[in-house]
């Protein structure tokens, strides 16, 4: 293998690796009605066969269902797409790092009959 690509292979070593669940690894859950949530991954147990699952996400009728759910870091720019075509960014650091089960605080205001339907 050549230098340069060892180089990179060594880099790529230092960052967050799948299944790693450090107090720095985050996730950020969106809903349709624009409200999300951010906490770390340290917060969920880890499943085996036969749980039941771990909640997330407090959902009801204020903040919609779960569109997506990303993992993020400290200083990440998140875009959110409605169905209308409204388009929005933000930092995750304008999210309150919260622990699960909660309703979430809003991330974009929507038009009348607008939802979120994806995030980037």
């Amino acid at each position: 293998m050549p230098e340069e690509e060892q180089e990179m292979v060594e880099e790529a070593d230092d960052s967050t690796t799948k299944g790693e669940r450090g107090p720095n690894v985050q996730v950020l859950f969106v809903t349709d009605l624009g409200y999300g949530i951010r906490t770390t991954l340290a917060e969920f147990r880890k499943a085996h066969r036969g749980t039941k699952g771990t909640r997330a996400m407090f959902l009801n009728e204020k903040n919609g269902n779960l569109v997506g759910a990303k993992l993020v870091n400290d200083g990440d720019v998140v875009a959110v797409m409605t169905k209308k075509g409204q388009a929005g960014l933000f930092s995750v650091d304008q999210v309150r790092l919260t622990g699960r089960g909660l309703s979430g605080v809003r991330l974009v205001t929507l038009e009348e009959g607008d939802i979120v339907v994806g995030i980037v």
